[in-house]
């Protein structure tokens, strides 16, 4: 068995591999690819190459540097495989790490990039010695992982790269080396512009180059711990041995079609390396080209460049465009329509001004003849109607460059009349007859506006008003050219219905009953005369009035109305207005002055024609007697309410309040007797005493000694000195009262006979 080697290029971040963790997750690598060049011959079996590894990483992403570009330091790791069996591995130096920012250049210089867009290129070069083989050798690389944003692929942030090239014993034995592409695709495209780009590459040897779009290829992981050492790993160490699965395309994309659609559909031409794309679709997308060499119709080798498309609104650097002023109907892109008229002032409106330096009119068959000018502003007369072309261009002969091409339409003029019919003292249809005259070849549309928001496309139309009232109307008609021309009539609509239909709201018949009356037809309006009877002599002349009747009866409803072009039309009511008499509420109480010793509160009804009651005594209680009693619990103002029902269900309230006094008062008698017979032991005030907030009484015997003191209203004295625990001698004590209630405070002073 021959012995198969592969072997796998790698930069190693020795200082970061094993410790970095997600520091090495590279999001934003945008592309690469790996080529080789063969520098000598040390010996007739081995082979020098020069190895360089391209990389390409968005500038403005967060996720991933070029491995190395944090200062540390760093190795070149490379891996050889016999089959997918680890043969041997060899460590060198890698070489320097070159870093440049590609131009962001689109294939149109009059067009202008978005500002936010920017991709470095890294190159990675080292030298290694390799033994002829009679196997293919295979140099890659990979990593993870690509734009989240990309829309081409399924799940682009868990998908890496990998970059590779292969060594075949052909080239081994000549000491071929791989193609290398000449430049860099245009880092943005342009949406809806055509893009043809030159993406041949060189050979060194001469050898033909053949091209084609291929799939792009899978590699690497998003797993950051170990794993890393593995091929799921964000930076696989070593590499996974080929062959290598592709990425999976997103539905409606392939290899062949990486892109949205387009006219001509993205092709490179396998012969020249032209490449062709016109998306129709912003976004990120990646694809993959290969450059083939063929020696004597063999393939030796190939490179192949994986790299991302960035596809984005491109803002003209200038733009040919152009306007009218008055007496023109309309201005479209590539069409000024004037209609009636053959006067015309063309005015350049081309942007951006900045970068315009000359304008030149072209304008054949005026009035004086065909037209050259440089005047932004040009007015222009026709000689007769009908379709004239133009042409503006900015900056001519310059290589940013716009040219508008335009016609002029001098479209005939139409005239436009309308009449109308209808009968003024009956609401029925309106009838409408257009007149119209042109010059053009056709008219192609009719519109009426009847002037309450309803239209009709008919020639003639007959229509019907619900609503009386001053309409404007307006006829207009298109002809073939496009031209509107339109007339307009005030159209005074005012018949006289059938009849006049009258609804009656006498939701509360009982006096004083509140009756609305109101038409019933929206046609009747202000512009109408209305006459109402309202059965009692009284008159309006409201469309629509609120009348209060305030004496019972049945009362019988006339009506009438006058159009404003005199047509009369009147009903009296079948059904009488019926307004029912309404008790009225009354009440008296006992006593006039009420204090909280007395809250018994005796209510007698005075109302008139009222057959039951209901009383409410503030949020205290109710009743349903005719003269009720209630007690309340405490002083205050209470609301009393009456609400009296006559036989006929009417009902009238009526409403007092009266306010209960607090009172006070205390008394203290003049002997006891506190002898132990059971009978008129204590010395205590009586009283309405709930008012008393502050209390203090003192006794003195004669010789001024003070025998007994409380603060407590409701302590009584037993007879008994608080000084000695003896009984007090028989006889006149004085005793002082401090108080403070109702009437603030004061002070009570008399004497009291202890009888033993």
């Amino acid at each position: 068995m021959r012995t198969q080697h592969r072997i796998f290029l790698k930069f190693l971040l020795l200082l970061l591999v094993f410790s970095a963790g997600e520091s090495l997750f590279a999001r934003h690598i945008v592309g690469g690819e790996v080529t080789y060049r063969c520098i000598g011959q040390p010996d007739a079996n081995t082979r020098r190459y020069e190895v360089k590894i391209f990389l390409y990483r968005d500038c403005f992403g967060n996720g991933a540097l070029f491995d190395s570009d944090n200062g540390s330091s760093s190795l070149f790791e490379m891996t050889i495989f016999e089959g997918r069996s680890q043969f041997g591995t060899y460590t060198i130096p890698r070489g320097d790490l070159v870093i440049e920012r590609l131009p962001v250049d689109v294939d149109n210089p009059c067009l202008v990039t978005p500002p936010n867009i920017c991709v470095e290129r890294g190159v990675y070069t080292t030298e290694i010695n390799l033994p002829i083989s009679t196997e293919t050798y295979t140099i890659s690389y990979q990593r993870c992982c690509r734009n989240e944003t990309i829309s081409n692929i399924i799940n682009p942030g868990e998908a890496g790269a990998t970059y590779t090239t292969e060594i075949t014993p052909i080239s081994q034995q000549s000491c071929n080396s791989s193609p290398v592409f000449n430049d860099f695709a245009p880092i943005v495209i342009c949406a809806n512009n055509l893009l043809e780009f030159d993406h041949s590459a060189s050979d060194a040897q001469g050898d033909e180059i053949r091209y084609r779009l291929a799939n792009p290829y899978f590699g690497g992981g998003n797993d950051t711990g170990r794993g890393r050492e593995s091929f799921a790993g964000v930076t696989p160490n070593p590499e996974s041995p080929p062959p290598y699965d592709p990425v999976a395309f997103s539905p409606g994309f392939s290899a062949g079609m990486p892109v949205d659609g387009g006219n001509p559909l993205i092709n490179i031409d396998p012969r020249t390396g032209l490449l062709q794309v016109n998306p129709q679709t912003t976004g990120q997308f990646v694809l993959c080209i290969i450059a083939e060499e063929f020696r004597n119709g063999e393939l030796i080798g190939f490179v192949r460049r994986d790299f991302q498309f960035n596809i984005v609104e491109c803002d003209p650097l200038i733009s040919a465009s152009i306007t009218a002023l008055t007496g023109v109907d309309s201005v479209a892109p590539d069409l000024v329509l004037v209609c009636g008229d053959k006067l015309v002032t063309l005015v350049d409106i081309s942007t951006d001004q900045r970068f315009i330096d000359e304008i030149q009119w072209s304008i054949p068959n005026t009035v004086i003849g065909d037209v050259n000018s440089n005047q932004r502003n040009l007015s222009l007369e026709f000689p007769d109607f009908g379709t004239f072309p133009g042409q503006l261009i900015v900056n001519p002969g310059l290589s940013c460059t716009d040219t508008a091409d335009f016609n002029i339409v001098i479209s005939p003029p139409s005239e436009v009349d309308f009449s109308f019919t209808f009968d003024t003292c009956i609401f029925g249809p309106v009838e409408f007859t257009g007149a119209v005259s042109t010059q053009a070849d056709s008219i192609v549309r009719f519109d009426w506006d009847f002037g309450n928001g309803d239209r009709s496309r008919e020639e003639n139309p007959v229509y019907q008003y619900n609503i009386a009232g001053q309409r404007f109307v307006t006829h207009s008609v298109q002809d073939n050219n496009g031209c509107v021309f339109s007339a307009s009539q005030i159209l005074e609509y005012f018949p006289a219905p059938a009849d006049l239909l009258v609804n009656v709201d006498n939701s509360m018949p009982c006096l004083p009953a509140n009756v609305m009356f109101r038409q019933d037809l929206d046609l009747i309006t202000e512009d109408y005369e209305i006459f109402w009877d309202f059965g009692n002599g009284v008159t309006s002349t409201e469309l629509n009035p609120d009348f209060q009747y305030t004496e019972p009866g049945a009362y019988s409803i006339y009506v009438s109305a006058t159009s404003p072009f005199g047509c009369f039309v009147d009903t009296q009511l079948t059904v009488p207005v019926r307004v029912l008499e309404s008790p009225v509420a009354e009440f008296t109480f006992t006593p006039d002055e009420i204090n909280i010793l007395d809250p018994d509160i005796f209510f007698f009804d005075q109302s008139i024609a009222a057959v039951s009651w209901q009383w409410a005594f503030d949020s205290l209680g109710t009743s349903r007697e005719e003269n009720p009693v209630f007690t309340f619990p405490d002083t205050g103002a209470y609301e009393i309410d009456l609400v009296v029902s006559h036989i006929n269900g009417c009902l009238d309230t009526t409403t007092q309040f009266l306010e209960i006094d607090p009172l006070q008062t205390y008394f203290l008698p003049n002997a006891f007797t506190p002898n132990g017979d059971g009978t008129n032991e204590f010395f205590k005030g009586t009283g309405f005493t709930r008012y008393i907030s502050d209390f203090e009484l003192k006794i003195y015997n004669r010789w001024g000694e003070l025998v007994f003191e409380t603060e407590d209203i409701d302590e009584s004295w037993d007879g008994i000195n608080q000084r000695n625990g003896e009984r007090a001698l028989g006889g006149v004590y004085l005793y002082v009262v401090n108080l403070e209630g109702l009437n603030g405070k004061e002070q009570l002073t008399g004497y009291v006979t202890l009888v033993l």
